[in-house]
C-alpha cells in the first residue's frame, strides 16, 4: 500500500456517486467533487531514511495527469540536484504502470452510508467516514478516521483530513503505517464553480516503517486538472 493511501483517498471521491443513504449534505458534495475535473496534479518528495532517521535517498518529483502517459511522471531532482539521464530512463518506468482513473465507486473505499457527523457550526458540517479495509489492502482501518467538512450554503467540500489513532500494521505485519497526515483546504465556491486549475491548499504525508528503515511521502502543489482519459479520444 505505502504511499499511495493518500491517492487512495482523493480517488475515492474522483468520479464519486453516493449511495442513497448517504447522508443528504454529504451526497450532494461528493456529487459536486465528482462533477468537472477528474484528476490532481501535485508534487511528490520521496525520502529513504535508515534507522536512525537519517536520509538515504531523496527525490522530488512532479505527477500530471492531464499529460499523455508517457509524460505523466517527471522526475525534477534526485538527491538535491538535477537527474542524470540515466536515472531518468530509470524512473521513466513508473509511466509504464496503468494509469488510476479514480473512476471506482466510493463505497469501495469509503462507507459513506455509515458517516456521521463529527461537527457542526453554522456555516460547514463536519462528517467522519469510515474507510473499508478491502480497497487498501489495510486490515486495522478502524485507526484511520477520515473528515470531509462541507460547506452548508455551496453543499461543496471545503476541507478534507485524516487522522491516524495508532501505529497500523501492514504486509502480514512486516511493515507499519507510523504517521498519515492528509489536510487539504479547498475554496467551497471554487470548488462548486470546477474552476479550470483549481488548486487544493495543504499538504499531505505519509511514513512507513519497514526492515529497520523508513519511507516518507509529502505530496504538495495539488491542482486540480482535466485527466488525459477524458482529453484524448484514444483513452
Amino acid at each position: 500500500m505505502t504511499g499511495r493511501l493518500v491517492l487512495f483517498l482523493l480517488a475515492g471521491l474522483i468520479g464519486a456517486t453516493a449511495r442513497a443513504d448517504t447522508p443528504p449534505l454529504l451526497a450532494s458534495a461528493i456529487a459536486t467533487w465528482a462533477s468537472g475535473k477528474e484528476d490532481w496534479a501535485f508534487t511528490l518528495r520521496t525520502r529513504a531514511l535508515d534507522s536512525h532517521g537519517a536520509v538515504k535517498a531523496e527525490k522530488i518529483e512532479h505527477y500530471d495527469p492531464s499529460l499523455p502517459d508517457e509524460q505523466r511522471w517527471q522526475l525534477v531532482q534526485f538527491n538535491g540536484i538535477p537527474p542524470s539521464e540515466t536515472r531518468l530512463m530509470a524512473e521513466r518506468r513508473k509511466n509504464r504502470k496503468p494509469r488510476r482513473y479514480g473512476t471506482e465507486s466510493p463505497d469501495k473505499l469509503l462507507d459513506l452510508a455509515h458517516a456521521t457527523v463529527r461537527d457542526q457550526t453554522p456555516t460547514t458540517v463536519t462528517f467522519e467516514v469510515p474507510v473499508r479495509p478491502v480497497t487498501v489492502g489495510l486490515a486495522q482501518t478502524d485507526k484511520l478516521v477520515v473528515l470531509i467538512t462541507v460547506d452548508r450554503k455551496t453543499e461543496a467540500v471545503e476541507r478534507l483530513t485524516t487522522q491516524l489513532l495508532g501505529t497500523m500494521r501492514i504486509a502480514l505485519g512486516l511493515a507499519r503505517i507510523t504517521d498519515v497526515d492528509l489536510d487539504l483546504s479547498i475554496d467551497p465556491a471554487e470548488e462548486k464553480a470546477k474552476t479550470e486549475g483549481s488548486e487544493a491548499s495543504g499538504t499531505a504525508h505519509v511514513t512507513l516503517s519497514a526492515f529497520g528503515g523508513r519511507m516518507d511521502y509529502a505530496w504538495t502543489d495539488f491542482k486540480r486538472v482535466q485527466g488525459w482519459s477524458s482529453l484524448s479520444p484514444t483513452h
